[in-house]
């Protein structure tokens, strides 16, 4: 469950980061997530609330924003978002003409965003 590790990281870096500021807690961890990443939301969000419980973070939230697929079609030129089971064999096309495309512009997202600190 490489979802522990992440979460870990998480709290590492928002730890260095409120020393940096000169805040007194972290209230809120705010992370921008894709279907690409490999990271599993669910399991993101459950090995966080295990890593902070008791701990000096426990108030702290993870609040997870999940990002699209997205790719941009060099035939049209147009970027189109792509739905459907990102766990299987998936089809990367443009949503505009049926182009085959790999230019994927988002959705393999793992981006600590912001934070909210006291």
């Amino acid at each position: 469950m490489h979802e522990l590790s992440i979460a870990l990281s998480l709290i590492e870096l928002a730890r260095a980061e409120l020393k940096k500021n000169g805040g007194s807690k972290v209230l809120a961890l705010n992370v921008k997530l894709g279907p690409l990443s490999g990271v599993v939301k669910e399991a993101l969000l459950a090995a966080y609330d295990l890593a902070v419980s008791e701990s000096d973070m426990s108030a702290a939230v993870l609040n997870v924003e999940d990002v699209p697929v997205t790719v941009f079609c060099s035939e049209c030129k147009k970027i189109s978002t792509l739905s459907g089971n990102f766990g299987g064999s998936l089809r990367f096309v443009c949503g505009y003409c049926g182009q085959a495309t790999g230019d994927v512009r988002s959705g393999a997202d793992l981006d600590l965003v912001s934070m909210e600190i006291d």
